[in-house]
């Protein structure tokens, strides 16, 4: 979930630091924080990523819920071919989670690309920012869904890690970017809103860590699409 606050404020840098020259310079440290963060997991083999059971579940559920999105818009829309709709469109949350991770994979693109044929997807509450998270999505679980499981001592440690940097990159967040916000966007209220929907799911104070934020930790969930 970093990672959708990052790639926002990447996305809008610029013009952020028209008011406020200094958000580019935090902008910048942040992404850097932020790339540490999503290094954490990636040991050894620089391009073999090492996950959990846990992880790889939590994975999974988060994708199920991406492709039943997908779905859930195929079936509202009318979508046909030849005056057939797909047999995909007729999968449950439960038949997908059930679905073996090369089929669940398979029935993800099918979708995604009827999805992408399909006018007016706000009408069917889906934006372009919807539809590249769902590439996120599918890229990080398609990256782990064969994955070599990591050892207990290797998760540990890397839930070790993952928690300094998430908690690193959230208290830079609330010391410099969410202060100098309000001054970047004083002409823009839209943007303002835009950012305190992508900041959301990140908590802003002291206690109990959000339910969000836990999950974020054991499972990176959104990805930056490249």
């Amino acid at each position: 979930m970093l990672s959708v606050v990052s790639r926002f404020l990447k996305d809008n840098k610029e013009k952020l630091a028209q008011k406020a020259p200094a958000m580019k310079v935090f902008i910048n440290q942040f992404m850097e924080m932020e790339g540490k963060v999503q290094q954490v997991i990636i040991t050894g083999n620089r391009y073999q990523v090492r996950t959990s059971t846990l992880e790889k579940q939590i994975i999974k559920k988060e994708f199920v819920r991406m492709v039943a999105k997908l779905i859930a818009v195929l079936n509202a829309s009318g979508y046909s071919v030849k005056g057939k709709s797909l047999p995909e469109m007729d999968f449950s949350v439960y038949v997908l989670n059930k679905l073996s991770a090369q089929k669940l994979v398979q029935t993800y693109l099918k979708v995604y690309g009827a999805v992408k044929k399909t006018r007016n997807l706000d009408y069917y509450g889906l934006s372009a920012e919807d539809m590249r998270d769902m590439q996120a999505y599918y890229k990080e679980f398609n990256t782990v869904r064969n994955a070599p499981v990591m050892k207990k001592k290797e998760v540990a440690l890397t839930n070790k890690n993952l928690e300094k940097g998430v908690k690193d990159c959230i208290l830079f967040l609330k010391k410099n970017i969410d202060q100098m916000m309000l001054i970047a966007t004083e002409a823009d209220s839209s943007l303002l809103s835009a950012y305190k929907a992508a900041r959301r799911v990140l908590p802003r104070g002291q206690g109990r860590p959000s339910d969000a934020e836990t999950a974020y930790r054991k499972s990176r969930e959104r990805k930056i699409v490249n």
